[in-house]
């Protein structure tokens, strides 16, 4: 029985239900799995429409102003789905007659994400409600709203899906739309901008991205989660897809120039080569083999150059530098080292509840030249205060805790996603926050909670 008169049937039968306690009854574990995927799938669907408004309007500065109403426009789908699997969550979980206490003994993680949240509401009422504060300026569109979505929507729609197929087939959503980009940044870089494109002024290639940093990030993800899913695949068919998706990306990574990403998928392939071998009790080679591929295009494409090694060498010269001599290094890792200076001394002013939503702005960017911290753990920290900070980063940290502990339960692909969500939280030592490139981190942090053999609900 194919998949679409499986769902037939099982729609039928939930449409019958006689009862409100059946309805939830009927609705078995996958069929929630791919509820619950419905906000996630929506979220990863706004790319077509921003690659439709970039492909028409052509001038990146016109992309840029657009994104944010194509992702808007996607919002109440959004919402309507999660709206949706929240009631079905809740009534599968007073059917199932765990008591609550019991459900947050069990997720410790949703606690400390639910302390940052309410101490973000805290910290902006404390610091004053401005007109950016619910949904944040034109450019970085973060407001409160924006920060609560990340955790509350993304990342908890996302822990509760356990079955791998549906995983994966998010996981092959973002990876078929980054080919689509992929496509357009080359277009758009070496033929379009030449030509007419004046509008923004950039060195490397940016996609539908503001910065090529953004665009870099956004190439960790897909890169990473190509490799991993490749390792743990055995139908050859599904290894030659993410291995055309893991070339892509990592071809681009290098004329993207994002050093902070590459250095941070270096660092998610070890970590991937260790988490493998502590789940499994064995070394992966086929992990070794991509880390080594990742390495080897990047040698090549630095000797044609395009790579990231020079780059490498430059950042153990920053960091030799900043331990010699850490009050005169400002200009280390592209003057990083003065802006995370300057905004541990603005933390120290405030540390309980920051300077609110974009509250350093105008500050950071006399001293550092740079309106953001580019570290978004001091980034949260300067914003909502410290409290905040530690809640969100132990919250981020709690899920790797929970899947040590809970190794034995691990899936292949579960892990994939963990390696991904690892190669991000590395990235944001040195990149900021950002509407479109941020929820990715929450999508595949939630996507590595649980694994398919543990089957209770929160």
């Amino acid at each position: 029985m194919n998949i679409f008169k499986r769902t037939a049937k099982r729609l039928d039968i939930i449409a019958h239900s006689h009862s409100a306690g059946e309805f939830f009854d009927n609705i078995t574990d996958n069929t929630f799995d791919c509820i619950a995927a419905l906000p996630i799938l929506f979220w990863l669907l706004h790319m077509v429409s921003v690659l439709g408004s970039a492909v028409y309007l052509k001038f990146r500065s016109l992309v840029l102003r657009h994104y944010s109403l194509d992702l808007k426009a996607m919002l109440p789908s959004i919402l309507l789905c999660y709206v949706i699997m929240l009631v079905i969550l809740i009534g599968k979980s007073i059917r199932s007659g765990k008591k609550l206490k019991d459900r947050i003994k069990d997720n410790p993680v949703y606690v400390l994400f639910f302390i940052a949240m309410v101490w973000m509401l805290i910290a902006v009422i404390v610091d004053g409600w401005t007109d950016i504060t619910l949904l944040g300026d034109e450019n970085r569109n973060e407001g409160i709203l924006s920060y609560w979505g990340y955790i509350a929507v993304l990342f908890f729609s996302a822990s509760l899906i356990k079955n791998d197929k549906v995983k994966r087939f998010l996981a092959d959503v973002t990876l078929v739309l980054s080919l689509t980009v992929f496509v357009y940044a080359l277009w758009h870089y070496y033929y379009y901008k030449p030509l007419i494109d004046i509008t923004v002024n950039e060195d490397y290639p940016s996609a539908v991205f503001i910065h090529f940093n953004h665009y870099g990030y956004y190439l960790a993800v897909n890169l990473m989660i190509a490799a991993m899913l490749f390792s743990v695949t055995k139908s050859l068919k599904r290894k030659v897809f993410y291995l055309i998706c893991f070339g892509a990306n990592t071809v681009m990574l290098n004329l993207n120039n994002t050093f902070g990403a590459w250095l941070a998928c270096a660092v998610g392939f070890i970590f991937a080569l260790i988490a493998f071998a502590i789940k499994d009790k064995r070394f992966n080679f086929k992990v070794l083999a991509m880390f080594v591929t990742f390495m080897a295009v990047t040698i090549v494409m630095t000797l044609i150059g395009h790579g990231q090694l020079n780059d490498l060498l430059k950042f153990f010269g920053d960091v030799k530098e900043v331990a010699s001599n850490p009050s005169g290094s400002d200009d280390a890792g592209t003057k990083r080292w003065a802006l995370w200076k300057a905004t541990v001394g603005f933390i120290k002013e405030r540390p309980l509840f920051g300077f609110g939503i974009e509250g350093i702005d105008d500050r950071l960017n006399a001293v550092a030249d740079s309106e953001r911290t580019h570290n978004e753990y001091l980034q949260y920290a300067v914003t909502f205060g410290i409290p905040e900070a530690v809640a969100y980063t132990a919250g981020c940290i709690g899920v790797f805790v929970r899947n040590l502990r809970r190794r034995k339960l691990l899936s292949g692909v579960t892990l994939a996603c963990l390696t991904v969500a690892f190669t991000y939280m590395v990235s944001a030592c040195f990149g900021i926050t950002l509407y479109n490139t941020s929820p990715y981190l929450f999508i595949f942090l939630g996507l590595g909670y649980r694994s398919v053999k543990a089957r209770k609900m929160i």
